[in-house]
């Protein structure tokens, strides 16, 4: 039970270091809905109100959807609606994504979405 402990421990306290906190990302105007040649959904917004930091400088108003997150195609059909009805849209990030894998371009990654009111 003791070496249990010890090994949950660990486990915890080693991804201590890769964990990232969710930040809101506000409610803003829908400019833009794009597939990216990375095969990722990128969305062009009127603001960002994140607080994540790590966006590459002119990205800060982009949010990246990820092609290999469960809720992809949600997220996709959401975007699109919104962007037909001229609905604002908000949800949070959490990190970026480097868009071709070289470390130049670096976009905040969405985790949320939703229509706003």
């Amino acid at each position: 039970m003791f070496i249990k402990s010890i090994i949950l421990s660990l486990a915890l306290l080693s991804g201590q270091g890769i964990a990232h906190a969710n930040s809101a990302n506000g409610s803003h105007e829908l400019l833009a809905v794009v597939i990216h040649d990375s095969g990722h959904l990128l969305v062009s917004l009127g603001g960002s109100s994140n607080t994540e930091g790590c966006a590459t400088s002119g990205t800060e108003k982009l949010v990246l959807f990820r092609k290999d997150n469960p809720n992809f195609k949600l997220f996709y059909s959401m975007l699109l609606t919104a962007l037909a009805t001229g609905r604002q849209v908000e949800g949070w990030v959490n990190g970026c994504t480097e868009l071709w894998g070289a470390g130049s371009t670096r976009v905040v990654t969405g985790t949320t979405l939703s229509i706003a009111k």
